[in-house]
């Protein structure tokens, strides 16, 4: 019987459980003090159109809900601005035309070896982590290799969210002052009454309870993952993982038993655990 060929999102994968990733870590940490870091703020930050995700249609950066997306490109693109516009004005027609270009970049991109990953991150100017507040979401983003955009996904429970606490870490070789263009986009989920009651009870110093940390490559992305491009996109099952995330919900008595705080955690790891399951 023939080999069943594994997939992108699986090769990419199975890199990161090699026995080099602990030595290639290593190797980043002695990287990192060689390198001025630099604490920024995101280019943009906005909310996706509602009508984006009522929409039946399914593309590579159709906005899921229950998700916040960054995306990231090279200064002066013209991609960034773009997609800003169309997440925030919810033309569709504009992110199905950019979604083919995405899609096109995943298809032409290899699954390089963990070893070289590192390598190409390492040899650019600058890389890249997100956090909001103190919690670290991705770590390690670039650009290397020619590669004009990237993007990400987080899961997130549709609690409250400043835009103010996301910021970038930026780990920049001296004397260089290299940036991406990037964009932030929150994708709320659909709520119930009592849930939306239970989220507004978080206390802001517990906001960080209501995004993810990545899971693709929570640890060091851009070696593997932002060289293949790991897009924030269905990649052929977005109509599955939206009904997916449509069965979560917690009952009136699971909330009062959990309490805000817990509730906003529950409602996340279980986004998170799907989002897991489909590459997201």
């Amino acid at each position: 019987m023939a080999k069943q060929k594994k997939s992108k999102i699986e090769l990419i994968r199975s890199e990161y459980d090699k026995p080099e990733l602990a030595r290639q870590l290593a190797a980043m940490r002695a990287d990192e003090q060689r390198r001025v870091l630099r604490k920024t703020q995101p280019g943009a930050i906005v909310t996706a159109s509602r009508d984006l995700t009522l929409s039946k249609k399914s593309y590579w950066l159709k906005p899921i809900q229950g998700s916040v997306m960054l995306f990231w490109g090279r200064q002066c693109s013209d991609l960034i601005p773009a997609l800003e516009r169309a997440y925030a004005t919810g033309d569709e027609a504009a992110l199905e035309r950019i979604s083919a270009g995405f899609a096109d970049q995943f298809e032409r991109r290899p699954v390089v070896p963990l070893k070289e990953g590192f390598e190409k991150l390492f040899a650019t100017t600058m890389y890249f982590d997100l956090v909001y507040g103190a919690k670290q979401l991705i770590s390690r983003l670039a650009l290397p290799d020619g590669i004009e955009y990237g993007a990400v996904g987080f899961a997130y429970n549709g609690g409250s969210l400043r835009n103010e606490s996301f910021a970038l870490l930026e780990y920049s070789k001296p004397f260089e002052r290299q940036g991406y263009e990037t964009l932030i986009v929150k994708v709320p989920p659909e709520l119930s009454e009592i849930e939306r009651e239970a989220l507004a009870l978080v206390p802001p110093e517990s906001w960080e309870s209501n995004i993810g940390h990545a899971t693709m490559c929570p640890v060091a992305c851009v070696g593997i993952a932002a060289i293949v491009i790991a897009l924030v996109t269905c990649a052929g099952g977005c109509a599955e993982l939206e009904r997916q995330l449509g069965k979560i919900s917690l009952t009136a008595d699971q909330l009062r038993q959990l309490g805000p705080l817990s509730s906003a955690s529950e409602l996340l790891a279980v986004r998170r655990e799907v989002f897991e399951q489909y590459g997201f």
